[in-house]
């Protein structure tokens, strides 16, 4: 079954702030799954329930998706206004292996401690060449997106018992 999505939504946090719901361009998301996580993502946990990406798991701001156990390969676009308890999420699940892969589409901020912990973690960065233009939510009007976006690659860990 192709998980490619239709659109990603990103989820607000502190209340449902139409600003914070800007939508990933489809072909960017397929193009993500394609590279880095064998086709489709498994999990989305920034999402809401009528624009998630046809994933098997996702979370919406009512149930919270940093509270839950991500699983397989995951697709994480979130609120921009709150991203350091994301990157803690997706360090953390990668580093006790409960992923086989996390891609997160995060603005190219160098100056914020997020940044430099995944540094330290990531697999991969994929700087996007030029300006990503997501697409904007319902009642808000659509601008140009200011900063430049990146895309980190997290995996699990091998271990050797992993290959006994």
């Amino acid at each position: 079954m192709d998980l490619v999505p239709e659109v990603s939504a990103r989820r607000a946090t502190g209340g449902s702030d139409p600003r914070q719901s800007w939508r990933t361009p489809p072909a960017l998301v397929r193009e993500l799954a394609c590279r880095y996580a064998g086709g489709s993502f498994l999990t989305d946990p920034c999402t809401d329930a009528s624009n998630h990406l046809g994933c098997g798991v996702f979370h919406t701001e009512e149930d919270d998706g940093l509270s839950h156990y991500w699983h397989g390969s995951v697709f994480v676009n979130p609120p921009y206004s709150n991203i350091a308890p994301w990157v803690e999420k997706a360090i953390d699940d990668a580093r006790c292996n409960r992923i086989d892969v996390i891609v997160m589409l995060l603005p190219s901020r160098t100056d914020q401690a997020w940044w430099h912990d995944l540094e330290q973690h990531a697999e991969l960065m994929v700087p996007i060449r030029g300006r990503v233009q997501f697409l904007a939510p319902p009642g808000i009007k659509v601008s140009s997106n200011r900063e430049p976006v990146v895309a980190w690659v997290l995996r699990r860990q091998l271990t050797a018992r992993d290959f006994r």
